[in-house]
């Protein structure tokens, strides 16, 4: 795969007045997939790539993002062990436990609730209740948020790339980077993945070069934020075939990253895949059989929605940089690869005479 340009060299012609615009290749890149799955995850990182450093806005949204997030999953936790009568292993913790319960999120998050949380997060009965996290909603990065929380609550709290990464902010409206690789102008738009969001999707899908689709691996075995009784990876596929079925995707080549694959390698591990595939024969724990049923399932749809069209599949971890960097320059090299093919092809050749014309 090829690598990124340096940042210094992006950075230095993208300035250059005497650059003539018709030099340069646009690629517009949608980010879809439901709600959790990774997208601004995706974005945020793109951006480290190209600027080789944070975004101020991603920066400043952290702080405040994170600490809530700290909170909101520990309250998830207590809420939880009330519906499934799981009890604190300390008894003493109940004082902490009662102060949290009811903070409005909006609380100020201070050096006490800090403790507080990281008090509770030590109980063996909030690990249990963590372990059973397939019966309830709960943030991915709960365990950093509480591992980290001390760090989150100092007066002189900096967020570092990590916290920026983790911290999850939930995407309404439209989130977009630009960048150049010369001779090659990238616009990725990111759009919110929960229901709610999605009827502003259509309102992005004109000149759309490629789709990256998400999909957390994760959840086979957890439920939708916004409906706790359906299951994550079920949503995904749907709204995968409805993707791919849109008449305005048929030419567009469609990337599919199958994101959180630590999570997924640790879950698989102590929850079978039956829960989400009860038809699936592979045995139990097994990382390697597990991920590829998974894969298979979206090549299905791919295949019966325009057969003959080549889906690009990538397994990754978004939250880690070394996968975001192999995988973004697989995108854009196999999209250089596809759009100059195409305009080499003959008029009989052009997308008014083929199903898929792409060379997919």
């Amino acid at each position: 795969m090829g690598s990124c340009m340096s940042t210094k060299s992006s950075l230095e012609i993208s300035k250059d007045p005497t650059r003539s615009e018709f030099n340069i290749k646009k690629f517009k890149i949608l980010l879809l997939g439901a709600g959790e799955s990774g997208k601004s995850t995706v974005l945020k990182q793109v951006r480290l790539i190209h600027r080789g450093q944070m975004h101020p806005k991603d920066i400043n949204q952290c702080a405040d993002a994170i600490r809530k997030n700290a909170l909101e999953s520990m309250q998830s936790i207590l809420r939880a062990m009330v519906v499934h009568k799981i009890p604190l292993a300390n008894p003493n913790n109940s004082y902490a436990r009662r102060r949290l319960y009811h903070l409005p999120e909006d609380a100020v998050f201070t050096p006490e609730i800090a403790d507080d949380i990281a008090a509770l997060w030590a109980d063996r009965g909030v690990k249990y209740c963590y372990e059973r996290r397939d019966l309830y909603w709960l943030l991915d990065g709960a365990a950093y948020y509480f591992d980290e929380v001390e760090r989150l609550a100092s007066s002189d709290y900096h967020p570092t790339d990590n916290d920026v990464i983790m911290a999850r902010v939930r995407t309404t409206g439209i989130d977009s980077a630009d960048f150049i690789d010369p001779p090659y102008h990238y616009s990725v738009v990111d759009v919110g993945g929960q229901r709610n969001e999605r009827r502003k999707w259509v309102s992005c899908f004109q000149n759309v070069n490629a789709v990256v689709y998400l999909v957390g691996l994760s959840g086979y075995n957890q439920c939708l934020y916004e409906d706790s009784t359906v299951n994550r990876m079920q949503e995904s596929l749907k709204l995968f075939k409805q993707v791919v079925s849109n008449p305005i995707f048929k030419h567009t080549p469609i990337f599919v990253f199958l994101n959180k694959k630590d999570l997924f390698e640790q879950m698989i591990k102590k929850s079978s895949l039956k829960t989400c595939f009860p038809e699936y024969q592979g045995r139990d724990g097994d990382f390697y059989h597990a991920l590829l049923y998974i894969q298979n399932a979206f090549v299905k749809i791919m295949q019966e929605t325009c057969p003959g069209k080549e889906l690009y599949i990538q397994i990754i971890s978004a939250r880690e940089k070394r996968d975001m960097e192999v995988s973004w320059s697989g995108v854009k090299a196999t999209l250089r690869s596809i759009y100059n093919d195409a305009s080499a092809q003959t008029i009989k050749n052009s997308p008014e005479n083929s199903s898929c014309p792409l060379p997919l």
